[in-house]
């Protein structure tokens, strides 16, 4: 399967989707649990303030909160939930497609690494891209 640099290249960083639905709101950039230490550190040294929020959790019994949170969430920085914190908006150097330049972009998490791949079983690419 192959798949190419669009212009804009960076909506994906830009426009998020609501999941399940749009009563829930718009989803966050899926965070391992390994990876959310990082990132804020990362955030630190960028001095941005970011929302990391639990994305999927397990428990022991039903009607109860998580007791292990498996995955978290990258929120967005607009009311909307749109557009990634590490985003670099106020850059005037743009991608070779047009797309905004990401800040961490050698150290992003791998949701973002492998996009625009978006599920494995059957091989599905974001059409968008």
């Amino acid at each position: 399967m192959e798949f190419r640099c669009i212009q804009e290249c960076s909506q994906f960083c830009i426009e998020r989707e609501y999941y399940p639905t749009k009563k829930f709101g718009k989803i966050g950039v899926l965070i391992l649990p390994e990876e959310k230490d990082r990132i804020k550190q990362l955030a630190e040294i960028n001095g941005l303030r970011i929302t990391i929020l639990p994305r999927i959790g397990t428990s022991k019994e039903d009607n109860s909160g998580p007791t292990k949170i498996l995955a978290y969430q990258l929120m967005g920085t607009e009311r909307n939930g749109n557009t990634c914190p590490f985003l670099d908006k106020e850059t005037t150097v743009r991608s070779p497609h047009g797309g905004l330049p990401c800040k961490i972009y050698d150290k992003r998490p791998l949701a973002c690494m492998t996009y625009p791949l978006i599920e494995l079983n059957p091989l599905t690419l974001d059409q968008k891209c």
